[in-house]
């Protein structure tokens, strides 16, 4: 997955992650992420990898190591997805 495909934008209270690798006329929906799916898309963005960005969520939020784990593994297959659905169309 290629995180320069998507933008990160911010609007009506909630992260917005749009392909912005589209062409043509076919229109891809933004896929709406809250803000823990933020902090993980950018640390992507920043090159971190899976156990890193884990270990700052879990420092970040006070949070167990399963449920950060958990919320990492289920935003990289909403990523994995969207791409898929793009490939598709």
């Amino acid at each position: 997955m290629n995180p320069d495909r998507f933008e990160l934008r911010h609007a009506g209270g909630l992260y917005w992650l749009l392909d912005v690798s589209q062409e043509g006329p076919e229109y891809k929906r933004p896929v709406a992420i809250n803000a823990v799916g933020a902090d993980i898309y950018i640390m992507i963005k920043e090159g971190k990898n899976k156990e890193e960005i884990i270990t700052q969520l879990m420092n970040k939020y006070e949070a167990d190591e399963k449920s950060i784990r958990d919320d990492v593994e289920n935003f990289m297959n909403i990523l994995t997805e969207a791409v898929s659905e793009k490939k598709k169309g």
